[in-house]
């Protein structure tokens, strides 16, 4: 089974499709699960990158893209 995981900011998941999407509807993957998140930081993928590895155990025959952002992004947690 062929597995593709992207990770980003809002360039990898948004309103409407982004190139993650697309690469996701190609016929050479099984499976495909966009991990970005509109407004994320580096730190921020790290920890989702992580945590999805930890749920999904990454193999060989698995596709991770990782859209890094710039080093001038700071992930703040806000208390809702």
């Amino acid at each position: 089974m062929k597995r593709l995981f992207t990770f980003g900011c809002s360039f990898t998941h948004y309103a409407w499709p982004s190139w993650a999407d697309l690469l996701g509807q190609e016929d050479e993957y099984d499976l495909h699960e966009n991990w970005g998140v509109t407004g994320i930081g580096n730190v921020g993928m790290m920890h989702r990158i992580a945590e999805c590895h930890s749920k999904n155990n990454f193999t060989k025959d698995d596709t991770v893209i990782v859209q890094w952002s710039t080093h001038l992004r700071h992930d703040y947690h806000r208390f809702r």
